[in-house]
């Protein structure tokens, strides 16, 4: 979706608001007229889905203006967080692969145009949120029991973007045909 220049900052602050809302103190929220981009940082309770726990993790986050296309930059500061490993989902310098990039764009884009974009940004927020608590939980439990791998019950999107896209594309046919 192409939205008029004049119209993207305003964008980028409704998810970063909407994300920044969701994050306990201390946080803090730095916005870049120039880039029209929202950086925040703050305290991310890992409660999820059945999961209740009080454990929070220190979480940045970066929004750019093309979020309904490109994943939402998170990352996370803890010790217990696996670094640098694709096994655990994770980049070099903290920040976390919770969601493969082409199925965002493609569900991104059909709640903005069925729903509008502040439909989208709200879906957008609880969907980063869920799948980033769902993550850095498992990076715990493993810490916590001294795992060295992945288990193989966890789900997660295949390694590499050739095998992760074909992983979608089955996923796609699956749902099309049980549709």
């Amino acid at each position: 979706m192409s939205v008029p220049e004049c119209l993207a900052w305003p964008i980028v602050y409704n998810l970063a608001l909407r994300l920044y809302c969701d994050l306990e103190q201390p946080k803090s929220i730095m916005l870049d007229e120039r880039t029209r981009s929202a950086t925040f940082k703050g305290q991310l309770s890992l409660s999820h889905d059945d999961i209740r726990t009080q454990t929070t993790a220190t979480c940045r986050f970066i929004i750019g203006p093309g979020w309904q296309e490109q994943l939402p930059y998170v990352a996370c500061d803890e010790s217990w967080v696996t670094r640098g490993n694709a096994d655990w989902h994770t980049y070099p310098d903290g920040s976390l692969c919770f969601e493969f990039d082409e199925r965002w764009r493609d569900e991104l884009t059909i709640v903005a145009a069925e729903d509008g974009l502040g439909p989208a940004a709200e879906f957008a927020k609880t969907w980063c949120l869920r799948s980033t608590r769902c993550l850095l939980w498992r990076h715990l439990v493993a810490h916590r029991a001294g795992m060295k791998k992945w288990p193989k019950a966890w789900e997660s999107w295949s390694h590499g973007r050739v095998d992760a896209h074909e992983q979608y594309y089955q996923e796609k046919l699956r749902s099309v045909v049980h549709s």
